[in-house]
C-alpha cells in the first residue's frame, strides 16, 4: 500500500501475485492490489508504478480460479477493466468481499449525506424567497463542494446498495451542479416565487396608487434579484411601479422605510415620488443623486457649498471667456490659444478622406470657415494658408482678380486663391496626392475637368510670367505644409516675421466667439469632470484621435482653462464633485450604507459618475430596482451614456429584465409609427408596445408648411375640423429653444417648449416644430465637435442615435395626436422615413396643395439639393461654393436643364421634349444661346462656374447633340 493513500488507522486489505512464471512472463497487467476505505491502489506488472481507483466509480467486481493461481477483476465506467491475476483463491476472495464491503459503506455515508443536502436543496428551491443569482452562486458552490466531496461521479456497485429514494436523489444531486441544470432550477423556482408574490405586490401597489396594477407590472415589483432592470415605455407606469415596489418591500416583505433609497435625476421628479409615498410610507429615503451625495458628503467633512458656476451655465462661460481674454494678451502663456486658434478651430478632413465628393461638400458647408482676415474660404487648408500669412505680417489678397485680362465673353476672369501685392506672387492650393491626383472617390469626370483646371491656372502663369507657388492636400496630411510653404516663400525673399500678439488679440477674439470655442470648452470640462478621466488617459486618446496634432493642441488649452475653474471653485465644489467625492467616501469605508434596496427613476439617463456612486453602495444584502426607457435616452450631451444601461451588469451585478408593454397614453395611430421607427436602430432593445384604449385616436398628420406660424393654424383648424373640444391640451415642441414661436390662436391655449425639457410631460395633442432637412432642423445635423470624443459617452454607429430618441420622446408626449410640420422644400429625412414605412396611416392635412415640392437632387455631387440661385434664373447646388453645378432654366420657362452622371440631357418639366446639346468640353454644361459684340454664339452654361467652362461655338455651327 502506498503510504499516502489513507490516513494512518484505515483498514487496508492486500494481495499480491505470487506465481513465479506469472511474474518473469508478465502474464497479468497488474501484479498487486490494496483495497483501502476510499480507494483502490494498483501496481503494474512491467514497470511497478502505481494506479489509483476511487471505489465510487466501480461498477463490477469478481475473482475466479485459473491454472497459474486466482484472479481478481474490476470494471469501471467507460468499460475499463482491471485484472490481477497470481493470486491465492483467499486473497482473491478477501479482495473481491473487502470492495463489495466498502461500496456497501460508502452507500450508507452517501444516504446520510444526501439526505441532509436533498433537504437543504427543498429549502433553497422551495420558492419561499427569491434565490439571487449572487446568493445561486454561493449555493451552487457550496453544492459543488458538497457532490465533489461526497458524491464522485459513482458506479454502478455504490448504487446497487442506495435505496430507491436516495438513488433517485441521488441523479437529481448530481444534475443540478452543472451550470445549466441548476439556471434552470433557479428560474423555475424564481418564476413560482414571482406568480405567488405578484398577487401581493398588486394589492400593495393598488394601495399607493389607487388602480390595480396590470400584471407586467405586479410580477416587476414581485421581482427581487440582484439588478432588476424595467424597461419602461412612455406610458406605461413608471412611477407607478416605483412606488409600488415600495410599498410592496414594506407591507409584504418586512422591510424597514429607512432601509430603503429612492434616486431621482431632478427636483420634480424627487418631489412627485415623496408626494405619492408620505404620508403612508414616511421614513423612505427619497432624493436627487446630488442631494443624496451632499448629505454623504457632509457626513464624512463640513458641509460643502455648491459653486454658482456649477448651477448657472452663463457664468461658466464667462469665466472661461474671461480666461480665453486673458490668454489672448499674455504672450507666454497665450501661445496654445493663438495656435489653436489659427490652426485648429475646426476638426481638419481632407477631400482625400471622404468617399464621395458630396460628403466633402457637405463637410466645408458645416464647418465655419473664416480666417484671421476675415475671409470666407473654401477648405480648411487654404484657411491655414491664410492665418500664417496674417500671423507673418504677410499681406495678401484672396481671389482677387487677376491682373491679366482672362475673361471672354465664355469664359470669367481668373482669380487665384492668394496673390501677395508686394511680392508679386501667387499661390494656389491644390487638393491632390503625391501624384498630383484628385481624390480617388470622386466621379472620373469631376476629377479629369479638376486636372484641366490645374494645367490651364499653370499655363497662364507661365504664359503672362508671373510666378506661382504651389501648395498640395498631401502636405497638409503629412504635416509637411508650414516647412515646404515656408521654404518657398523665403526662397522668393519673402521675410516671415511674427507679428506681436497684442497686434492681433481683436481679429483673435473676433474668430474665438464666431467659433463658441467656449461652449467647447464648457462641455469638455463637465465631461472631463464627471468621467473622472486622468491626464495621462487624454493624452493616450489624443495620440490615437484622427487627427492628433488638433487633439493635443485642445488638449493644451483646456489645461489652462481648467486651473482657472479650479481656482474659481476655491472651497466650493461642482456637482460632479460631489458625485465622485460621495462614491469615494462610500468605497473607502468612510460612510456604511444602510441600504437594503435602491430605487432609480429615469435610469436610462445615467452618466458613469453616478453609476459609479451606485456601485459604491453594493454590500452582500443590496438589491437594485432600476426603472428606465434606452428608447429615451436624450442627455448624452449631459453625460447620459446609454451604454451603460445595457452593460448594468457589468457595473452592479447580475441583472433580471422585466418589460412594461402596455401604454396607458396612446392608441395604435402614434404607437405602430413611432415605436416601428426608434426599433430601426438595431441598438435599441427589442420591444413590443401594447396599445392603450383611447378614443379618439387621430394618430399622427403631417403637414407641409414651410413657416411655423401657417402650420400651427393649420393643425388648429384641422382639430376644429375634427371637432376637438378647445379644452383639450396642445402642446408645441421645439428641437430648438429659439425657435419657439410667438404664435396665439383665438379660442385655445398653446403650451410650449422644447423636446428636452417635455421630457416627462404630456399633453392631448402635440405639434412637432423644425422637422427641415438643414443644418439646424430635426434631426440636428450639428455635428459634437470630434474633440468631445475624447471625454464623452462613445459616439453611436447608427446614424442620427440620439435625434431618433428625441423624436420618438416628441411623438409620445401626446394622448390622441400629433402633428408634424415639415418643410415642403427640405422635409426632414424623419418624416419621409415615416411615410416610406407607414406601420400606421399617417394623415396628409392640407390637401394636395401642401404636397412637398419635388425634390431635386444635385446631378454632379448627388448630395446636394438644387435650390433658386439668388441671382438669375437657374438653380445651383445647396453645397455652393464647393459644388459650383448650375442648371439654366429650359426655354420652355416651366423647368431646367440637367444633365446626369450618366451625362444625359433633360429637362425637369416632364410636358418638355427639349434637349440642349451637352458641352463637349465640360461634359457637365449645355450649349444656350448667348450673345456678344458680334452677334449670338452657343456657349456652355457653367460659364460663370468655377472652374468656368469657356467652350462657344458659332451660332450657325451647331452640331447634332452628344
Amino acid at each position: 500500500m502506498a503510504p499516502e493513500q489513507e490516513q494512518s488507522g484505515s483498514a487496508v486489505v492486500g494481495a499480491s501475485a505470487s506465481g513465479v512464471w506469472g511474474r518473469l512472463l508478465n502474464l497479468w497487467r497488474y501484479c498487486s492490489i490494496d483495497v483501502g476505505e476510499v480507494f483502490i491502489d494498483l501496481v503494474r506488472s512491467a514497470t511497478g508504478g502505481r494506479e489509483r481507483v476511487p471505489i465510487a466509480a466501480i461498477d463490477a467486481v469478481g475473482w475466479q480460479h485459473g491454472r497459474l493461481g486466482a484472479r481478481c477483476w474490476l470494471t469501471t465506467g467507460g468499460g475499463r477493466r482491471f485484472a490481477v491475476g497470481g493470486l491465492s483463491s483467499a486473497d482473491a476472495a478477501l479482495v473481491a468481499a473487502t470492495v463489495e464491503q466498502r461500496a456497501q459503506a460508502l452507500a450508507r455515508a452517501l444516504e446520510t449525506q444526501g439526505r441532509a443536502i436533498a433537504a437543504q436543496l427543498d429549502q433553497w428551491f422551495a420558492g419561499t424567497d427569491y434565490l439571487r443569482a449572487s446568493q445561486a452562486r454561493a449555493v451552487q458552490q457550496q453544492l459543488e463542494r458538497l457532490t465533489g466531496e461526497t458524491f464522485p461521479a459513482s458506479g454502478e456497485l455504490t448504487r446497487r446498495h442506495l435505496s430507491p429514494e436516495s438513488g433517485e436523489a441521488f441523479s437529481r444531486l448530481q444534475e443540478l451542479p452543472a451550470e445549466d441544470g441548476f439556471e434552470q432550477a433557479r428560474r423555475r423556482t424564481n418564476a413560482r416565487y414571482v406568480w405567488r408574490e405578484s398577487q401581493r405586490a398588486a394589492e400593495a401597489m393598488a394601495g399607493v396608487s389607487g388602480f390595480r396594477p396590470n400584471p407586467e407590472q405586479a410580477e416587476a415589483v414581485a421581482t427581487d434579484e440582484d439588478v432588476t432592470l424595467v424597461l419602461a415605455g412612455a406610458g406605461t407606469g413608471k412611477t407607478a411601479v416605483i412606488t409600488g415596489k415600495v410599498a410592496h418591500l414594506i407591507a409584504n416583505r418586512a422591510v424597514a422605510p429607512e432601509r430603503i433609497l429612492v434616486l431621482a435625476f431632478n427636483r420634480q421628479a424627487a418631489a412627485e415620488l415623496r408626494e405619492r409615498l408620505e404620508p403612508a410610507h414616511a421614513g423612505v429615503d427619497v432624493a436627487t443623486f446630488h442631494a443624496f451625495a451632499r448629505r454623504v458628503v457632509a457626513q464624512r467633512q463640513l458641509a460643502p457649498s455648491i459653486s454658482p458656476l456649477a448651477e448657472d451655465e452663463m457664468q461658466l462661460r464667462r469665466l472661461i471667456d474671461q480666461t480665453l481674454e486673458s490668454l489672448l494678451r499674455d504672450p507666454e502663456q497665450g501661445s496654445a490659444l493663438r495656435q489653436f486658434i489659427l490652426y485648429h478651430l475646426g476638426e481638419y478632413r481632407a477631400a482625400h478622406d471622404f468617399e464621395r465628393p458630396s460628403d466633402y461638400f457637405e463637410y466645408l458647408h458645416r464647418v465655419e470657415l473664416r480666417t484671421l482676415g476675415g475671409e470666407r474660404v473654401k477648405s480648411l487648408e487654404e484657411l491655414k494658408i491664410a492665418n500664417l500669412l496674417a500671423l507673418h505680417g504677410v499681406p495678401y489678397r484672396y481671389e482677387a482678380a487677376y491682373p491679366v485680362a482672362t475673361a471672354t465673353t465664355a469664359q470669367r476672369q481668373y482669380q487665384p486663391d492668394f496673390y501677395l501685392p508686394q511680392h508679386d506672387l501667387y499661390i494656389e492650393h491644390f487638393a491632390v496626392d503625391r501624384r498630383g491626383e484628385p481624390p480617388p472617390h470622386w466621379p472620373e469626370a469631376a476629377r479629369e475637368e479638376y486636372r484641366r483646371g490645374i494645367e490651364w491656372k499653370r499655363a497662364i502663369h507661365a504664359e503672362h510670367g508671373t510666378p506661382l507657388l504651389e501648395t498640395y492636400s498631401w502636405q497638409h496630411r503629412t504635416g509637411s505644409w508650414q516647412h515646404n510653404l515656408r521654404e518657398q516663400l523665403e526662397a522668393w525673399g519673402v521675410a516671415l516675421q511674427p507679428r506681436p500678439p497684442q497686434e492681433l488679440v481683436e481679429r483673435l477674439r473676433r474668430l474665438m466667439r464666431s467659433s463658441q470655442l467656449s461652449r467647447l470648452l464648457a462641455a469638455f470640462l463637465r465631461h472631463v469632470t464627471s468621467g473622472q478621466h486622468e491626464e495621462t488617459e487624454l493624452g493616450r486618446r489624443a495620440s490615437e484621435a484622427a487627427d492628433p496634432e488638433r487633439a493635443h493642441a485642445f488638449l493644451e488649452l483646456f489645461r489652462a482653462v481648467y486651473a482657472a475653474y479650479r481656482t474659481a471653485l476655491g472651497g466650493e465644489c461642482d456637482f460632479d464633485d460631489l458625485i465622485n467625492r460621495a462614491a469615494q467616501a462610500i468605497g473607502e469605508g468612510g460612510w456604511d450604507s444602510p441600504y437594503d434596496y435602491v430605487l432609480v427613476d429615469e435610469f436610462q439617463d445615467i452618466s458613469r459618475g453616478r453609476m459609479r456612486l451606485l456601485a459604491a453602495l453594493k454590500r452582500p444584502r443590496t438589491a437594485y430596482f432600476l426603472v428606465g426607457d434606452d428608447w429615451q435616452s436624450i442627455y448624452r450631451f449631459a453625460g447620459s451614456d446609454v451604454h451603460l444601461l445595457r452593460d448594468c451588469e457589468c457595473w452592479l451585478g447580475p441583472v433580471e429584465e422585466r418589460t412594461l408593454s402596455r401604454t396607458f397614453r396612446f392608441a395604435e395611430g402614434i404607437l405602430a409609427p413611432s415605436s416601428g421607427f426608434v426599433q430601426r436602430n438595431p441598438a435599441q432593445t427589442t420591444r413590443r408596445l401594447l396599445p392603450a384604449q383611447r378614443s379618439p385616436d387621430h394618430g399622427i398628420a403631417v403637414i407641409w408648411a414651410s413657416e411655423a406660424s401657417v402650420g400651427i393654424g393649420q393643425a388648429v383648424a384641422d382639430l376644429e375640423r375634427l371637432g376637438v373640444s378647445r379644452q383639450a391640451s396642445v402642446l408645441v415642441l421645439s428641437r430648438y429653444r429659439q425657435r419657439l414661436p410667438s404664435v396665439q390662436v383665438r379660442g385655445r391655449t398653446l403650451q410650449q417648449s422644447t423636446v428636452h425639457a417635455a421630457k416627462g410631460r404630456e399633453a392631448d395633442y402635440v405639434v412637432v416644430l423644425d422637422l427641415k432637412g438643414e443644418r439646424r432642423g430635426f434631426p440636428s445635423q450639428i455635428e459634437d465637435d470630434p474633440l468631445l470624443d475624447l471625454v464623452a459617452p462613445p459616439a453611436e454607429p447608427f446614424e442620427f442615435a440620439e435625434e431618433r430618441r428625441c423624436f420618438y420622446v416628441a411623438l409620445t408626449r401626446a394622448r390622441h395626436g400629433v402633428y408634424l410640420l415639415a418643410d415642403p422644400l427640405r422635409p426632414s429625412p424623419f418624416v419621409t422615413e415615416l411615410l416610406e414605412h407607414a406601420e400606421a396611416d399617417i394623415r396628409l392635412v392640407g390637401g394636395a396643395a401642401a404636397q412637398p415640392r419635388q425634390i431635386l437632387h444635385c446631378p454632379r455631387c448627388e448630395g446636394g439639393r438644387l435650390i433658386q440661385a439668388r441671382r438669375g434664373q437657374s438653380l445651383r447646388c445647396s453645397l455652393w461654393p464647393h459644388c459650383d453645378y448650375l442648371a439654366p432654366l429650359c426655354s420652355c420657362g416651366a423647368g431646367h436643364i440637367l444633365v446626369g452622371q450618366d451625362l444625359r440631357v433633360c429637362c425637369t418639366n416632364a410636358g418638355c421634349s427639349a434637349r440642349p446639346e451637352r458641352c463637349p468640353n465640360c461634359q457637365w454644361g449645355v450649349l444656350v444661346e448667348r450673345h456678344g459684340p458680334y452677334g449670338a454664339f452657343w456657349g456652355c452654361s457653367r460659364f460663370s462656374a468655377d472652374p468656368s467652362c469657356g467652350f462657344t461655338r458659332d451660332r450657325l455651327a451647331r452640331s447634332s447633340r452628344s
